[in-house]
This record gives C-alpha cells, structure tokens and sequence, in this order.
C-alpha cells in the first residue's frame, strides 16, 4: 500500500470513523473530513459574514459605552483647544483685498500653472556623485533652470 503524506488521513484509524457497537454510530454520521484546502474566497465570505453579524448586533443593540465614549472625545475638543479669530491688520485691509481679488482671478491661476509647469518640465536631477560645477557637465541643467525662473520671474 503507497505510504500515506502527511495531509492525508488514513481511514483505518481515524477515530470518527470508527464503528462504536454500543452506540451504533457509523461513519455516515461522521462524514469523512475534506483533504481540500479551504479556498480564499470561503475564507473572504466567512468573514464576510461575520462582519455583517456584528454590524447588525451593534445596530440593534448598541454598546453605551462606545456612545457615550465618541460623544465626550467630540463635545471635550472645543474645551481643550479653542479657536479664535482671524487676525487682520485694519492698516492694510485695502492692500489684502486687493491682492485677494488678483490672487483669486482666472488670470493669475493660469498664468501661476504656466511658470510651475514650464519649471518642472526641465529636468533637474541631482546625484550623489556629482563633481564641481566646473568639471561635471551634469551641472549645465541648472543654468537652463535659473535662466528659465529669470525670464519667467525679473522682478525676483
């Protein structure tokens, strides 16, 4: 008889399957166990399940004290660290407001994605082994990218 591995379960001496005579229990009672690995997805619905049940046990029977342990963390925040207003200076309210109706046009917005993306299309790696300005030529990549924030931004 081929020797049995170590996944396998020999019948002879399982003892579910074994007849007890007082009792009259047969293996038909005992169905043999399955040598199949449990499959991912049962493992996935088992869990499934599982969640589920316990989702509608605490819909209907609510724990108190996980109630009342969220409603004091929230209601303790504004004790613990109030907010005030914001601060504004009264003596150049016309400057803000005017830089607010600048800042917020369509205008600037695009213009302000044009420099940023112009700026991150030229490639500006930098390395660990990298020689003096002078004698690595790795370095000419830095001169297109301050030559490009001159000409996009004179006045800075």
């Amino acid at each position: 008889m081929a020797a049995l591995t170590s996944l396998q379960v020999d019948r002879r001496t399982h003892p579910i399957d074994k007849v007890d005579s007082e009792k009259g229990a047969t293996d038909q009672l005992f169905p043999p166990r399955s040598s199949q690995p449990v499959s991912r997805c049962n493992i996935l619905l088992r869990f499934a399940v599982l969640l589920s049940l316990v989702l509608l046990v605490q819909y209907f029977c609510p724990f108190p004290i996980l109630l009342q342990w969220e409603s004091e963390s929230v209601a303790g925040l504004d004790d613990l660290c109030p907010q005030v207003e914001a601060l504004t200076s009264l003596r150049h309210e016309a400057l803000l407001q005017s830089l607010d109706q600048e800042f917020g046009s369509s205008e600037f917005r695009l213009k302000a994605y044009e420099s940023l993306g112009g700026a991150v299309r030229i490639p500006t790696e930098s390395y660990d082994d990298l020689g003096l300005p002078s004698e690595d030529p790795r370095w000419e990549i830095e001169t297109k990218f301050h030559e490009y924030l001159e000409s996009r931004f004179p006045k800075v």
